[in-house]
């Protein structure tokens, strides 16, 4: 079963790699050996180790939260310097961020292909044949949303359902030339495969590097938000919760600890976690300091979240136990997305209790009050404590895609590069990130305009 995977995953990693071809258009191996059991399909959708719990990781260097110093970005590649710097283009060598999320399509693809081939006639059998789908089609979803949430425009329903999105890798033949999609057909697809997916699977999974029905409602809750569908997101939100709403008490954290808090904890539903890149390893890649002095002192994550050097704030508060940025779908998103929501629905003191039942669990024992606010400063309130409860998240960017549109939340991001001071005003085509040139030069498709 090993051997299937191993040749599979080394199939989909030279289709990446390759230098001279796109990924959508590489032919693969023809001695590759396709899984033909239930088992085998379960080994490849576990090959976390081969990307299958990754994602991208350049939304993280081109939005507010780090700040390269200069020690840092000396040592940066090209394209993280590029990328750093909002420039028109890049992504000329980095690949991963593209071909990381298709490489998880086209396994989804694989599976499904197969699978119809395969009838058990045990109902324990036919139980675990749709739960594989069911995280076949999450999987496919989740890395079709990536993609979205870096390569396409931020998505407006009704208002540019005709813009470029990407191209839909819906089978498992490489052979087959897909163009870019439109907006709403992407997002369709993504959520349609979702919808498809949530009754074949359990509640929650033993195993979080699996999908389940919470995992689910999580992804929808994050996808509705960023389209700016806030009953959607409450309702997948509270879902979600209904399932599974643990949260972690800080006061029982050692923040001494270099990484404090452990992968796979109490409040992680699906565990996945960035691509690593260089400027994420980099102890002199450091917090923006107006974020780092936005926490009070008697706030935990002060402690748990970052470790102090010459240079500045490091973040050490990532939910994988290691210095791999998590990126997957935990409760105190939920609590976040929640309280957003009810904030936005006019509700406004149960979205401040739900926010305040979050921040009795970050601060220190006895010291916490309850925030108060009413009106409008309530979704000011919340706004600001999403942006510190998730930070290095992964969700900071579609955040200030989605809030730029807003004239009270807009901001230009500025930043000073060797001397040399660079720009991101709101609404920007540099939103949108460049595809990488190596697909564009060899499949054919359109690149996005950075102007």
């Amino acid at each position: 079963m090993k051997s299937i995977v191993i040749m599979i995953c080394a199939g989909v990693l030279l289709l990446v790699a390759g230098a001279c071809e796109g990924f959508l258009d590489e032919r693969p191996n023809k001695n590759i050996v396709i899984p033909s059991t239930l088992d085998d399909m379960q080994a490849l959708l576990d090959a976390s180790n081969w990307g299958m719990n990754q994602s991208p990781g350049f939304n993280l260097l081109s939005g507010d939260e780090l700040v390269a110093t200069p020690n840092a970005f000396l040592v940066y590649s090209l394209d993280e310097q590029e990328a750093y710097k909002w420039s028109e283009s890049f992504f000329e060598n980095e690949f991963s961020d593209w071909s990381v999320p298709y490489s998880q399509a086209f396994y989804a693809n694989v599976i499904l292909d197969g699978i119809t081939d395969i009838d058990p006639s045990a109902e324990e059998e036919r139980i675990r044949k749709d739960e594989i789908i069911g995280s076949a089609l999450f999987l496919r979803a989740n890395g079709f949303y990536n993609l979205l949430s870096q390569f396409a425009p931020a998505y407006q329903p009704g208002v540019n359902d005709g813009a470029l999105g990407i191209p839909l890798r819906m089978d498992p033949n490489i052979n087959i030339r897909v163009d870019r999609s439109d907006l709403k057909t992407c997002y369709d697809q993504v959520i349609g495969d979702l919808n498809t997916a949530l009754p074949l699977l359990r509640d929650m999974n033993v195993y979080k590097s699996r999908p389940s029905k919470a995992a689910v409602h999580a992804l929808l809750a994050r996808i509705y938000l960023a389209i700016e569908e806030y009953e959607k997101a409450l309702n997948h939100a509270n879902s979600a919760l209904g399932i599974h709403d643990v949260l972690m008490d800080y006061n029982e954290i050692n923040a001494s600890l270099r990484f404090p808090i452990p992968a796979f904890n109490e409040e992680v539903i699906y565990h996945t976690q960035m691509v690593s890149y260089l400027f994420s390893a980099l102890v002199t890649t450091v917090v923006n300091p107006e974020i780092y002095n936005s926490y009070a002192t008697e706030d935990l994550r002060r402690s748990v979240f970052f470790l102090n050097n010459a240079f500045g704030s490091v973040f050490k508060g990532t939910y994988s136990g290691t210095n791999n940025m998590f990126s997957g779908l935990a409760t105190n998103e939920l609590y976040m997305i929640k309280a957003e929501c009810e904030a936005r629905a006019g509700n406004t003191s149960v979205a401040l209790g739900v926010l305040n039942q979050l921040l009795e669990k970050r601060w220190a024992a006895g010291s916490f009050e309850p925030l108060s606010a009413s009106g409008e400063a309530v979704l000011d309130l919340i706004l600001a404590e999403r942006k510190k409860e998730l930070l290095y998240r992964g969700v900071r960017w579609s955040d200030l895609r989605r809030l730029n549109r807003d004239p009270r939340y807009a901001q230009t991001l500025t930043r000073v590069v060797q001397g040399e001071s660079y720009s991101l005003p709101p609404n920007s085509n540099r939103y949108t990130l460049p595809i990488p040139l190596n697909e564009v030069n060899v499949s054919g498709i359109s690149q996005n305009n950075r102007n």
